[in-house]
């Protein structure tokens, strides 16, 4: 049996309470299937922006998703 080290298991545990939220789970599928925007995110999920921008940065700090921005607009 493969032993993680305390550091690598503090790490996987501050992922997965990351991922605990549904929302943040969600949003983590569906830019899993495909890159998107802020107002498809939104739409997809019925989150307001500000929500969802909440949500973004949470995952965004956890090198969940990159955003490229494309224009005035961010992908994900």
């Amino acid at each position: 049996m493969v032993r993680a080290s305390e550091h690598s298991l503090a790490d996987l545990t501050d992922l997965f309470d990351r991922l605990s939220d549904p929302t943040r789970m969600q949003m983590v599928l569906l830019l899993a299937k495909g890159a998107s925007n802020v107002t498809s995110l939104c739409d997809e999920l019925h989150l307001g922006k500000t929500l969802a921008g909440q949500h973004l940065g949470v995952v965004r700090m956890n090198r969940l998703v990159v955003g490229t921005k494309k224009g005035k607009e961010v992908i994900y």
